[in-house]
């Protein structure tokens, strides 16, 4: 009876430290799926100054080995900011240079790199909403299958396009870089003839310039 005890008394003990391991090894296991290391902060409207919902923020480290001039990315985190713009990310055991960038559409994509040298950061960020502009292109006065017209629009945000027929009647829509003047150059060729034409507009943020160009 003595003996049956002492082998219960046993059994248990060891039955109690192999559930304290258990324990220990679950704790550790959460403790090393927890972010050592986070961001967080907030993405505005540069012109408004508004919380800017749906903005994707992305933590991005570029690799480069020097011996086989091999570059490598990797992403780290990424969140979508909520309804204020507000965001948060969290990744594990990886400090230096990363690139944070912010993108949604309709606003000029913001990266910016930044050195992490601390596991509690607060980074805001504001982004610049494209300005657009809408231009209807239509062949008038036809002359045959091979008339032909290219719109080059001279900006920081450059765009170029050539259309061809009889028949052109399109409507161009372009985003742009705001806060900043566009020169639209119109090429037109006729019968072997070479016509330009130009004009220059002012892009605001968040602002569609529409106008027509018939030829």
């Amino acid at each position: 009876m003595g003996k049956r005890n002492v082998l219960n008394s046993y059994t248990a003990s060891v039955i109690s430290i192999f559930v304290f391991i258990q324990l220990l090894q679950t704790v550790a296991c959460k403790k090393d799926h927890e972010g050592e290391y986070y961001i967080n902060g907030r993405v505005t409207d540069l012109y408004s100054g508004a919380g800017v919902k749906g903005v994707r923020v992305s933590l991005i480290k570029n690799y480069y080995n020097s011996l086989t001039s091999y570059s490598s990315t990797k992403s780290f985190a990424s969140d979508i900011t909520d309804e204020n713009g507000d965001y948060k990310m969290e990744w594990l055991y990886e400090n230096g240079g990363f690139d944070i960038t912010c993108s949604k559409a309709n606003y000029i994509t913001n990266t910016t790199q930044y050195i992490v040298d601390n596991t509690a950061i607060t980074l805001n960020f504001s982004l610049v909403p494209y300005g657009f502009t809408r231009i209807h292109v239509k062949n008038i006065n036809p002359y045959n299958i091979y008339d032909e017209v290219s719109i080059n629009q001279y900006s920081s945000t450059p765009h170029s396009i050539t259309y061809y027929g009889s028949n052109i009647d399109r409507e161009l829509i372009t985003p742009m870089n705001s806060n900043e003047s566009d020169h639209i150059v119109y090429t037109v060729k006729k019968n072997n003839i070479t016509t330009t034409r130009d004009t220059t507009v002012f892009i605001n943020p968040a602002d569609t310039i529409a106008f027509d160009f018939y030829f």
